[in-house]
């Protein structure tokens, strides 16, 4: 038997199906079968192929052949004793209205009848991830106190495997500035602690209509803004005078945090 990824996502849809069946979690199956938990997890996201003996194991638990877990489920049509008519008065209608449709028609009702279940499987599969949904806010103008975070911009979300810390507000990474300790659209979690004393803090920095993602610290000539990336010719260290003058503003966001969405589950947008 080969892993491919066409072999994991049948076995990680086959696992779903049949747990979904028995009413059972990710989770209470792998303590039922004495399975690591996250091996499992990995198995219903098709990220890992078990091993033969684990599919013999989930078969008899599940009281079905290893084909049923290896191979791509084909629905069966339960039929009463006697009768073709399907015992599930849904389905038969289902049925019976797309016998009535064109070839066309059939195509498209096969299709629709895809995505929909392809979407439930994803809902499950988050739901068993105990994901945490966190909502982000571009950098935005904000009237007399100067460039900052506009709360109402905050339509876009993320997904996260880790509870988030105590924060105010979180924002997009945009740009390789910080890399290699952050990536390019990682999320970053702010606290504004207002007028402090800095010694190397990673901050957010908005000085009018520029936004800086550096180490901060504290000097007699104002804030030295100190970039991890090692290009300082791409992105250089400087200073900017603190306190600020009467018609420039300055915001400072200490970063009490970071992760990195789960793939493909995040909005477009940035900061």
């Amino acid at each position: 038997m080969t892993s491919s990824l066409g072999n994991k996502e049948i076995m990680a849809t086959n696992i779903r199906r049949h747990l979904n069946k028995l009413g059972m979690n990710v989770k209470d199956f792998a303590t039922t079968m004495n399975f690591k938990y996250t091996t499992v997890l990995d198995w219903v996201n098709a990220k890992t192929y078990p091993r033969i003996d684990k599919i013999e194991m989930m078969a008899n638990f599940f009281k079905v052949e290893k084909s049923d877990l290896v191979e791509v489920y084909s629905p069966k049509t339960k039929t009463s004793p006697g009768s073709q008519t399907p015992t599930d008065e849904l389905t038969a209608t289902i049925i019976e209205t797309v016998r009535e449709l064109s070839p066309e028609g059939k195509k498209s009702v096969l299709g629709y009848a895809r995505e929909v279940l392809e979407r439930e499987e994803d809902e499950a599969t988050l739901a068993e991830q105990l994901l945490f949904t966190v909502y982000y806010t571009s950098a935005a103008k904000a009237g007399p106190t100067g460039f900052s975070y506009d709360d109402y911009d905050n339509d876009k979300y993320v997904y996260t495997d880790e509870e988030p810390p105590r924060y105010d507000i979180a924002t997009m990474v945009d740009g390789w500035s910080m890399a290699p300790d952050y990536d390019d659209s990682d999320i970053l979690y702010l606290r504004d602690y207002g007028t402090s004393h800095y010694n190397g803090q990673e901050c957010v920095v908005v000085v009018d209509d520029k936004n800086y993602f550096k180490k901060v610290y504290t000097t007699d000539e104002g804030l030295l803004l100190v970039s991890i990336n090692e290009d300082k010719d791409q992105f250089p260290d400087f200073t900017i005078p603190f306190p600020p003058s009467e018609d420039t503003h300055i915001k400072i966001f200490e970063v009490v945090g970071s992760f990195t969405p789960v793939e493909g589950q995040h909005d477009p947008g940035r900061v």
